[in-house]
């Protein structure tokens, strides 16, 4: 198994697979005017820690292992929807509402930001699909690349590293 260590040294959580450890930021946290309508959390430490295991449990179960380094950052900012989408319907609410944790870290990270650059929004429009439309600052690329996020979330791990290729070069021309 993996052991699980509570943490203030990291921004948010993080596996290390050769290790078997699993590292979650504690204070992680969102103001109450950052949520989404409707979302109520009971016990925010709680919430935080159930999201972040869950979650770095999917990459343990559904992403591949190696992945090339030029494209990790595009790759993780795509990947973690679609394994997050997977860890709801293999769980759902048993025991847990994972669906309500991983909104509440998603909320938590977005804070309310509808705008933002086009790398920012590969990232950002997991959080705001289902909340409101972000504006990006090239709006063309966008509508090239926004596509290609989304059906990444629901297609296979080898499938999400080609997109994360293809996404990193529309982000990258000259590379």
């Amino acid at each position: 198994g993996y052991r699980v260590v509570l943490t203030t040294s990291i921004s948010t959580a993080c596996v290390a697979r050769k290790h078997k450890l699993v590292l979650i930021n504690t204070t992680y946290a969102a103001r109450p005017d950052h949520l989404r309508p409707g979302l109520k959390v009971e016990n925010i430490r709680t919430t935080v820690i159930n999201g972040f295991i869950a979650h770095e449990a999917g990459h343990v179960r559904h992403s591949p292992e190696e992945i090339p380094s030029k494209i990790h950052d595009i790759w993780n900012r795509i990947e973690d929807e679609r394994l997050e989408r997977l860890q709801v319907l293999d769980y759902g609410k048993d025991p847990i509402n994972l669906q309500q944790c991983f909104d509440y870290l998603g909320d938590a990270t977005l804070r309310n930001t509808f705008e933002m650059d086009t790398s920012s929004a590969v990232l950002n429009w997991r959080f705001a699909h289902d909340r409101k439309p972000i504006t990006v600052s090239d709006p063309g690329l966008w509508s090239t690349i926004k596509p290609l996020v989304e059906e990444a979330w629901a297609t296979s791990a080898e499938r999400t590293v080609e997109l994360a290729k293809e996404i990193y070069d529309l982000l990258n021309p000259e590379a």
